[in-house]
């Protein structure tokens, strides 16, 4: 995704250069299914791509989660990078008092539907001046095109400072397309289990969780479950805590080669029978291939 960035600057758009990040965004399909579905047209610099990587990230989330932001994202990434580079600076993690944190977490569903009602209301993409990972694909388009969307730019550095600090700033608090990837939790067929009766409640798992998941409770927080696998792997007692589907054992690999399969499988689908479009009108395509 950087080199994509980087080539759309680099090379310039239109129908000779590179198409933008925008094109490349699973929440941009989520924008434009109103108008796709109503009018059959998108929102400017959105196209059929951003629809089919929506598809993906739809399928990882009811067969694995929330996994699409622990395995893919490119901003969950950075901010993972920098966190570790945090713990081995000051050797802890920071989080917000527990009730303070609940409320937090609730401000990215109400987040993501300002956005959505926004955006099909205006037909535009509201969320893009605000997206701090839309602002990190500008950073190679030099200083003017970087503060060209100043809270954008506000909000990538809050991002990546915090996470320094606080791991997954972004994805806990924010993030619009991890609310909605939550939403699928009840119907994801691979889900994080817990033996109560083998675990000794020493807490090393939600010490580890990147998302600060309460999981020794017995009510493991599905929907903020990214499917990492790292409090798994640290599990002292191992297969206390396991990924299931159903009563069989998922490994944290399958995971991740689940999910990585079905996102990239879906784009490989696309890619091989036309439907993988990036720039231009879509519809007009369409028209001209039938």
């Amino acid at each position: 995704m950087t080199y994509v960035a980087w080539a759309h600057q680099f090379f310039g758009g239109g129908p000779n250069g590179r198409p933008p990040i925008d094109a490349f965004c699973p929440f941009g399909g989520l924008e434009s299914l109103y108008g796709f579905i109503a009018y059959g047209e998108f929102i400017k610099r959105t196209n059929l791509s951003n629809v089919i990587l929506l598809v993906g990230t739809i399928l990882t989330a009811i067969v694995v989660g929330r996994a699409f932001c622990g395995w893919i994202c490119p901003l969950g990434t950075l901010q993972e990078w920098l966190n570790r580079l945090g713990q081995r600076i000051m050797g802890k993690n920071f989080s917000p008092p527990e009730k303070i944190d609940r409320y937090l977490r609730s401000l990215k569903y109400l987040f993501l539907l300002l956005i959505i009602a926004l955006t099909w209301h205006t037909g535009t993409l509201v969320f893009r001046d605000l997206d701090p990972w839309v602002a990190y694909a500008h950073i190679f388009g030099g200083w003017e095109k970087l503060t060209e969307r100043p809270i954008g730019l506000i909000l990538l550095v809050v991002t990546l400072v915090g996470a320094i600090f606080i791991d997954r700033l972004w994805c806990k608090y924010l993030c619009p397309l991890g609310a909605f990837l939550g939403l699928f939790h009840k119907f994801s067929l691979v889900k994080l289990g817990v033996d109560q009766q083998q675990c000794v409640q020493c807490g090393k798992c939600e010490r580890k969780c990147t998302m600060q998941v309460s999981i020794l409770q017995d009510h493991v927080q599905g929907s903020e479950c990214i499917a990492c696998g790292e409090c798994v792997n640290h599990c002292v007692k191992p297969g206390t805590l396991a990924m299931r589907f159903g009563k069989k054992t998922i490994s944290i690999l399958m995971v991740g080669i689940i999910t990585i399969g079905l996102f990239m499988g879906t784009y490989l689908a696309a890619k091989s029978t036309g439907l993988w479009i990036t720039k231009g009108n879509a519809q007009i395509h369409m028209e001209e291939e039938r």
